[in-house]
C-alpha cells in the first residue's frame, strides 16, 4: 500500500523547508560508502540535530493530517549527480504492519524513488510526498542529469 501527494506542504511551508537545509551553516556529513551526503534529524525516535526547526513544518503536518504518533527516524540526503541511475539509498522491510515510510522531494530533479516490490518508479518533484508501508522496500535513484537531488525520508509509528 502506498500514495503519493504532491503540494504537500504550503508554498511558504515548503520554501522554509529548503531554505533551511540549504543554509550555509546547515551541516552535511559524508557517507562513506556511496556519493551522498546526510544529515539526520531523528534516531531511535528522538531528536539528534541542533537544526531540527529545518524539519518542524514537516513534522506539524504529518502529525495534524496523517495518523502518526512518533517518528522513528528522520533524516535529509543529497544525492550528486552520476553517468548512470544508481541506487544511492534503500530503505529495507520491517516486520512490523505499524510503521510508514515517508518521502519527500525537496526539489524537482531526474532521480527517482522506486517502490521496488512493484517497480513502481516516481519523479522526483518539488512537494511532493510519498508515503508506503514498511512492508515494501524503497529505492532513491541518484540523478544523471542534474547536478543533484534533495530528500527527505522519516519512518513513521501509525496510531
Amino acid at each position: 500500500m502506498y500514495n503519493c501527494e504532491d503540494n504537500f506542504l504550503p508554498n511558504n511551508h515548503h520554501t522554509e523547508v529548503v531554505e533551511k537545509i540549504s543554509d550555509e551553516h546547515f551541516p552535511w556529513y559524508r557517507n562513506t560508502s556511496s556519493p551522498h551526503f546526510s544529515h539526520k534529524f531523528y534516531e531511535d525516535g528522538k531528536p539528534v540535530s541542533a537544526h531540527i526547526s529545518a524539519f518542524t513544518n514537516l513534522r506539524l503536518r504529518l502529525f495534524t493530517h496523517k495518523n502518526y504518533k512518533n517518528i522513528k527516524d528522520a533524516a535529509v540526503f543529497f544525492f550528486l549527480q552520476s553517468h548512470e541511475p544508481f541506487e544511492v539509498l534503500r530503505r529495507e522491510i520491517f516486520s512490523s504492519k505499524n510503521l510508514t515510510f515517508f518521502t519527500y522531494h525537496l526539489h524537482s530533479s531526474d532521480g527517482n524513488t522506486v517502490i521496488v516490490p512493484n517497480n513502481e518508479y516516481f519523479e522526483t518533484k518539488q512537494n511532493r510526498a510519498i508515503f508506503s508501508k514498511a512492508n515494501l522496500t524503497i529505492a532513491e535513484l541518484s540523478p544523471t542529469k542534474n547536478a543533484f537531488r534533495s530528500v527527505i525520508t522519516a519512518t513513521l509509528e501509525d496510531i
